[in-house]
This record gives C-alpha cells, structure tokens and sequence, in this order.
C-alpha cells in the first residue's frame, strides 16, 4: 500500500480570476501600516519613490457625519494610522490629517482628524487615505493604485514580500478593504464583480 500526501493550493475568496501579476510583486513597507501582525489579501497597493509597496487604506463609515464633523466612525482593523492624511472617497472635500484613533469601542474605531473635511458622509461612504494636506477638491491619493495584494503577509518579518494582481476579476463583496469608484478607474485592468 502507498499513501501519499498532498495539499491543495487555493485562491482566496475575492479572487473569480488571475490574467496578470505584477512580475516579482512588491516588498511591504511596514512603517506606513496601524496593522501590526498581518496584512489580508486584496489589500489596495501601489508603489512609492522607491519601489516599496505602500497599501492605501480605505474604510466604509458606520454612521453619518455631517459636513462638519471631524469624528468618523470606521470598522476595526481598517489599517488607518495618527498622522496619515485621509478625504472622502470623490475627493471633493479637503485631505485633513488624523488627529487621533479611538480603539475602544468593540464594533468600531473612531478617526478623529485635525480639521473637517467638509464634506457629509452617508454611511457606507469611504475615507481613503491620502498623499498630504490639501484643499477641497485637490487630494491625491497616498500612492498610485497598481493593483490587490494576492496573498496574506505576515507584518511580523521585514522584508515580506507579496503578489500583486494587476489584471483579472475579483468579487467585491469578498475584499477585506473597500474600493472607491476612482480606485477602481485607476485598476481599470480589475473587473470588480
């Protein structure tokens, strides 16, 4: 009798189909991530100056805010960290920076930033991350979108290198983080089902 052993590899959930990756992928830069020990797959990248890949964090908001509110209820775990800048998802307010991140409550985080954004916030709106202050209407994004980190990484070692799709389908519902409509325009190569 011969027995042998295998394991299956499996795409992650979000993933209907991989066209392209990005050749040798992206090594995380850690020092711009809240998330201590694990960055989930389909995680929004892009690459700095240097190469480094930079994730671009994003969250839905629980409950309305008001044009001007400066405190923005966000699920846990979105990744956003103090002193990142951050705007509304059309990026037609200001790009303010977070003052503060209440952890406390078990349902939600609260971002706290330094001034209003001006802008009301419906729920399931998204504050993403951007590159610095800036006025109404002129925010840019932390770094250029390229594409969705296609494995988890662990945090807990420098240097973690992770895939990237840059062509393919994905399941929206399934990502960890959302995607904004100008994201998505910037990933144009992604169908987002």
């Amino acid at each position: 009798m011969y027995l042998e052993e295998k394991t299956e590899y499996q795409n992650h959930p979000f993933i209907i189909a991989i066209i392209e990756a990005l050749t040798g992928g992206l090594t995380i830069g850690r020092d711009s991530l809240a998330l201590t020990d694990e960055l989930p797959a389909g995680a929004i990248i892009g690459a700095d100056a240097n190469g480094v890949g930079r994730v671009i964090n994003t969250g839905a908001v629980t409950a309305t805010a008001t044009n001007s509110a400066t405190a923005y209820r966000v699920p846990k775990n979105s990744g956003f960290k103090v002193g990142q800048f951050v705007a509304h998802e059309v990026m037609t307010g200001a790009s303010v920076a977070i003052a503060s991140i209440n952890t406390s409550v078990a349902e939600y985080d609260t971002i706290t930033t330094s001034v209003t954004m001006g802008v009301v916030f419906a729920i399931g709106d998204v504050v993403v991350q951007t590159a610095a202050a800036a006025a109404a209407g002129s925010a840019a994004y932390a770094v250029e979108p390229i594409g969705l980190t296609l494995t988890t990484a662990d945090l807990t070692k420098a240097n973690r290198g992770v895939g990237v799709l840059v062509r393919g389908s994905v399941s929206s519902e399934n990502l960890p983080f959302p995607v904004t409509a100008g994201i998505k325009a910037k990933l144009n190569l992604i169908r987002f089902e």
